[in-house]
């Protein structure tokens, strides 16, 4: 894995835990659950938009 990988997922790591803390601030009241499986949505469409990039870059440029 290079470096540029590694800091793009702790990355893409903090912003879907900060964007599960302040869901869960701004609506308590809503499934946990259904908090988490979106912040795994969230994280699967990030990797998949880096694996495009990465494509994108490597092989197009």
């Amino acid at each position: 894995m290079t470096e540029s990988f590694i800091v793009y997922v702790v990355g893409l790591f903090i912003l879907v835990a900060a964007l599960i803390c302040f869901s869960i601030l701004t609506n308590p009241k809503q499934y946990v659950s259904f908090k988490i499986l979106s912040g795994l949505g969230i994280f699967i469409l990030g990797f998949i938009s880096y694996g495009l990039f990465y494509i994108f870059t490597r092989f197009l440029l």
